[in-house]
């Protein structure tokens, strides 16, 4: 399990488990775990992963297609708009789907289709599984300020949103288990609660030595 994370997981876990076709908004600031995880939430069930890029819409839904195509079996060439990406993806018999669109505010700024496709497809409850759709973004600033004007009257079809905070010092005396309490007092000082950063610290050697290193 990710270090300090238990509770967002089962979060989303709980969602999961529902019968209904679900749509969960996750941000939070760059390298502070998100993708982590998804990977972690993701482990054995059937999913699709995508980044979406600053880009226009037409080679946004071309990028996507190709994507999908290269993860899903041969199947009809639908993955030319936004409704055939989402009739392609749910074509293929899963016992339920996630689907985690990356970064999606970087779609839903050049495509307004893109959100009112995602809610019709949650809404179809004759689908050939039911879907959770995981939508991240590391835009703090845009989801908890712009998303509800941007996206209007979708907001509401919203679950669930949360929001993925920095670790705690705890979480870091967990992680550097060689260092004594002066040793991760320095390293919280440093790092603070942005796990992704500490991927690049050694607690082999000293605080001094990982700064200087």
């Amino acid at each position: 399990m990710i270090s300090g994370r238990t509770m967002e997981k089962q979060y989303l876990e709980n969602f999961y488990a529902r019968s209904e076709n679900e749509i969960v908004v996750l941000y939070g600031q760059e390298n502070v775990g998100k993708t982590s995880l998804i990977r972690q939430f993701c482990k054995e069930k059937d999913f699709f992963y995508y980044l979406a890029r600053p880009c226009s819409e037409k080679e946004q839904i071309y990028l996507f297609g190709c994507e999908l195509k290269e993860a899903l079996p041969p199947g009809s060439d639908e993955s030319d708009s936004c409704s055939g990406i989402w009739s392609r993806m749910l074509s293929v018999k899963a016992e339920k789907r996630v689907i985690v669109i990356d970064e999606f505010q970087n779609i839903v700024k050049n495509s307004p289709a893109f959100m009112q496709e995602i809610v019709r497809t949650a809404r179809d409850k004759w689908s050939n599984q039911p879907v959770l759709f995981i939508l991240c973004s590391s835009s703090v600033y845009w989801v908890e300020n712009l998303m509800v004007k941007k996206l209007g009257e979708a907001a509401y079809e919203i679950s669930g949103l949360l929001k993925i905070n920095e670790l705690k010092f705890l979480d870091i005396v967990r992680k550097f288990k060689k260092y004594k309490l002066p040793g991760c007092v320095e390293t919280y000082a440093i790092l603070g609660g942005i796990p992704g950063f500490w991927e690049f610290w050694d607690d082999s050697v000293t605080v001094r030595e990982n700064v200087c290193g």
